[in-house]
């Protein structure tokens, strides 16, 4: 992988940007060594990468269980990054609905559940 120091150069960016290669390292996929660079090491190991989500809580429970309002319900084009999660060709419409759901009398978080017809 590039250092910083060559991805600010080559795509101009601020080192807040050049920060993104964190997450990949904090989840295993990457290893740093000084003065030698970053090292793809491969598939880390599950349970580093499967830890619970904090949305899944909302998709298992009853709707009523949390407060929250829907912001968005649409058939919609599925990006290419969704359409293989959803096992869709890409430019495929699906339904989108996405609801804002609240923790402690404050918006938390965008709850995004697509359906299609497969």
């Amino acid at each position: 992988m590039p250092s910083e120091a060559q991805l600010i150069d080559e795509f101009g960016v601020s080192p807040t940007v050049v920060a993104a290669p964190r997450v990949p390292r904090e989840q295993g996929w990457t290893d740093s060594q000084r003065g030698k660079g970053r090292f793809v090491r491969g598939r880390p190991a599950v349970a580093s990468v499967e830890r619970p989500r904090p949305g899944q809580a909302y998709l298992t429970a009853p709707e009523s269980d949390s407060p929250g309002d829907v912001v968005e319900a649409a058939a919609v084009t599925v990006s290419n990054r969704i359409a293989p999660l959803l096992g869709l060709a890409s430019k495929t419409k699906a339904f989108l609905r996405r609801r804002l759901v609240g923790r402690e009398g404050r918006p938390a978080e965008v709850v995004s559940v697509w359906a299609c017809g497969n």
